[in-house]
């Protein structure tokens, strides 16, 4: 993607709510390239909105966007030192999909049986969500497990996946950033793995602003600590006392190791 395109668009829609609007306008754009309503209401005048659609154009095939390449435009959109500042670093998917088999492996392999219930009674949670690359690539795995058990095979076709999907979704994940730009992005790439099927808002008790240090979790999640169902934490490591949004009741909640991995091991122990 092109640093320049990012600087424009940051020039057209300047600061948090500019940016915000932009992040907005690009997922609308996203999902009219795909075929799909136009999810999100935008706050901006028409001459300076069609400036940053024509500036989206120039970056390529949006029908093949998600959660990564939108992160991307939201890291893009920072000058370098509010990125070191806010931690806005985005993580690639094929970094992102093995952290989150390895965080889900330590649930699934102590609590998942064969009722495709014990799927929905899981709780992700990535604690400095970013626009949702790690929840994204988690709940894949999930829905993949509850198609699997809810129709007996061990290979779910894709269609059968997608159709689980909103549901897997809803019951199972949870997200919090400082980044208001970030949360909307989070839930754009939740919606665009439904396919737009479901309403824009309808994560919004799921994936919320806040700040996990200060104790800030999701209303949804918050109803679910006392249940019995487990929590995975995904995100980018390092963790532990130093990662962006850990928090005492989280390392509560985590399945525990008896040793301690070493710290270039590229999963959370």
């Amino acid at each position: 993607m092109s640093a320049s395109i990012f600087q424009a668009l940051a020039a057209e829609a300047p600061g948090l709510e500019g940016h915000r609007q932009i992040v907005r306008l690009a997922v609308n754009a996203v999902a009219a390239a795909r075929g799909l309503r136009q999810p999100w209401p935008v706050e901006l005048p028409d001459d300076e909105a069609e400036r940053v659609v024509k500036l989206l154009s120039g970056l390529g095939d949006l029908s093949q966007w998600g959660a990564a390449e939108l992160g991307v435009l939201r890291e893009g959109l920072l000058a370098a030192e509010d990125r070191s500042a806010s931690g806005a670093w985005y993580t690639p998917p094929e970094v992102a999909r093995p952290l989150a088999r390895a965080a889900l492996s330590e649930i699934t392999d102590l609590h998942l049986d064969d009722d495709p219930a014990g799927v929905l009674a899981m709780s992700l949670f990535d604690p400095a969500c970013g626009g949702g690359v790690f929840l994204v690539e988690a709940v894949r795995l999930l829905a993949m497990a509850y198609a699997g058990l809810l129709y007996g095979t061990h290979a779910p076709a894709s269609l059968t996946v997608r159709a689980v999907m909103a549901d897997v979704m809803k019951s199972c994940v949870y997200g919090v950033d400082t980044d208001s730009a970030a949360v909307d992005l989070a839930k754009s790439a939740c919606w665009l793995e439904t396919s737009g099927l479901t309403p824009i808002d309808w994560l919004d008790d799921n994936i919320v602003i806040g700040n996990t240090l200060d104790g800030d979790i999701p209303t949804a999640l918050a109803r679910r600590l006392n249940a019995t169902g487990p929590l995975a934490i995904v995100g980018n490591p390092p963790y532990k006392d130093k990662a962006k949004g850990a928090a005492p009741w989280i390392e509560a909640r985590r399945p525990r190791r008896l040793t301690d991995r070493s710290p270039d091991e590229l999963w959370r122990p």
